[in-house]
């Protein structure tokens, strides 16, 4: 069994996000999101052919 949270905490103070990033992908890789207290994976996402977009 497993579970997820996502918590987001927002303020009335001025804030102005970095300008966006383009993350352009020409071949496979792989990402993986590890906590390191345990070395388990809490993500794992794989593209083998990213021209299928």
């Amino acid at each position: 069994m497993g579970a997820a949270v996502t918590e987001m905490v927002f303020s009335r103070a001025a804030f102005r996000p970095p300008p966006a990033r383009t993350f352009v992908v020409d071949r496979p890789y792989v990402l993986r999101v590890l906590d390191t207290r345990t070395g388990w994976a809490v993500f794992l996402a794989v593209v083998t052919d990213p021209s299928l977009g």
